[in-house]
């Protein structure tokens, strides 16, 4: 059983960087809601433990996924977590401070600041590629590369406003207008193919073709 599990180091590291976070942020607001910093440390140190395991668990659960949008899966990933995280806060902020109250106050003062500093620790974390696989940070790479590019060709790229429009242009030529895209590399065959096109359209339909090639 023990040979089959396989432990993931990027998860281990997330956890205890969260952990480091989170067990800041419990202790201080336990610390002011029970007015004492004992108590206040007690349930941070039990709650460290505790969702050291829950985190490590839920990451593994969350890696599995199918959730391909960063920004989406950041946000379920937020609410999911924050459930777990503030349930296990209430449960032993009760059993140490011996009152239910507190217990639920420390839990819902901390969901709040948890749920904004754990969005915050996913986004930076997405984009580390500690503990990858060299095919998912190819995946990634590819990816960060592709929506690079569409944000330089929206910068370079103009909108060119004619004076003929499109619709002049069917009524002129008396067929609608069409726009096909030969796209390879170099020496592929493109313009070969574009006058291929050419030559058995134009005879046949009557058709007007503009050939443009780069």
């Amino acid at each position: 059983m023990f040979a089959k599990l396989k432990i993931s180091k990027r998860h281990v590291a997330k956890s205890l960087s969260w952990r480091f976070i989170g067990s800041l942020d419990t202790l201080l607001f336990a610390w002011l809601i029970t007015g004492s910093f004992s108590e206040g440390l007690n349930v941070s140190l039990v709650t460290t433990f505790t969702k050291l395991v829950w985190y490590y668990l839920h990451e593994q659960a969350w890696f599995k996924s199918n959730v391909s949008d960063s920004n989406k899966r950041h946000m379920i990933k937020t609410f999911s977590w924050r459930l777990v995280g503030s349930l296990d806060t209430i449960i032993f902020g009760w059993i140490i401070t011996g009152n239910p109250f507190v217990g639920i106050k420390i839990g819902l003062f901390e969901t709040i600041s948890k749920m904004l500093l754990y969005f915050g620790h996913e986004k930076l974390w997405y984009k580390i590629n500690f503990g990858l696989d060299q095919r998912i940070k190819t995946k990634r790479l590819a990816k960060q590369n592709q929506q690079n590019n569409k944000a330089l060709m929206s910068l370079h790229t103009a909108k060119q406003d004619y004076k003929t429009t499109k619709l002049q242009r069917e009524q002129l030529h008396g067929h609608k207008a069409y726009l096909l895209w030969f796209t390879g590399l170099s020496g592929s065959g493109k313009s070969t193919l574009a006058n291929l096109v050419e030559i058995a359209l134009a005879p046949a339909r009557n058709l007007y073709l503009y050939l443009r090639w780069r």
